[in-house]
């Protein structure tokens, strides 16, 4: 009879895991509930991982309601936590395990989600100033890979100067190899461009003149900078390009 009655006793609970998925540096809260088949019920819960705190560890009744909150912050987006909460009661032991994820922040603009650094310079071609906004916004940089370190680096320099156009022109620029035959012959164009000039501030927008003529000589017109780096279709030594300079030169070099 007392073992019919032991086996009785029993905890059930309002979930069987928990998933959760979190933004990076927000606080999650939520709770579950115990049933316990008698009023007798006494229980203390712990949790495997110290981040994920409880409100209150024991429990005697015979309903709980166990409140928990989970604080995402100093923890690497993309990270997954695994963990469970154990409960210890006169009814036996049980487990809840529990899963986190911090998400990754997502960065919207007019062309869709901007993923990665190909993603915003054709952002930077179709919408320049909704670019400069993302380029200054608090999430820009969850977009860097981790091979975009040397580029990360200097787009922590470039972003201190909140709004300025000309930093990000700057990293635009930095974003392709020193090494680029084509962009080394842009900028021979241009200071021989400049030496005709006879304008004094002919040189102001220089970054962007160059950003526009390294894309404009290609063979696919409105294609990013990153995207002509990364595919190697540009080639500066064709009659397109001295057409290009020629236009140049009739357009904005004064007579």
């Amino acid at each position: 009879m007392q073992e019919n009655r032991e086996q009785m006793r029993h905890l059930g609970f309002s979930c069987q895991n928990i998933e959760i998925d979190i933004k990076h540096n927000e606080v999650y809260e939520g709770h579950f509930r115990i049933y316990a088949n008698n009023k007798n019920a006494e229980c203390r819960i712990y949790s495997s991982d110290t981040r994920m705190q409880l409100v209150k560890l024991s429990f005697n009744g015979e309903v709980f309601l166990v409140e928990y909150r989970f604080d995402s912050n100093g923890i690497e987006t993309g990270s997954h936590i695994k963990g469970e909460f154990t409960i210890l009661s006169n009814y036996g032991e049980y487990t809840i395990p529990y899963s986190i994820t911090v998400q990754k922040p997502q960065l919207h603009s007019s062309l869709g989600q901007i993923k990665n650094l190909f993603h915003f310079t054709n952002l930077a071609q179709a919408n320049w100033q909704e670019a400069v906004e993302l380029f200054y916004s608090p999430d820009f940089a969850e977009i860097f890979q981790k091979s975009d370190k040397n580029l990360y680096l200097s787009y922590v320099g470039f972003s201190k100067n909140y709004g300025n156009n000309q930093n990000v022109e700057e990293f635009l620029i930095e974003m392709i190899p020193i090494e680029d035959e084509l962009m080394v012959e842009v900028e021979n164009k241009l200071m021989e461009l400049e030496s005709q000039c006879k304008q004094r501030d002919a040189a102001k927008d220089r970054n962007k003149a160059k950003v526009q003529t390294y894309t404009a000589w290609e063979r696919k017109p409105g294609i990013s900078v990153a995207t002509a780096v990364k595919s190697r279709i540009l080639n500066p030594h064709t009659p397109t390009a001295d057409k290009f300079v020629e236009w140049i030169k009739e357009v904005f070099v004064n007579e």
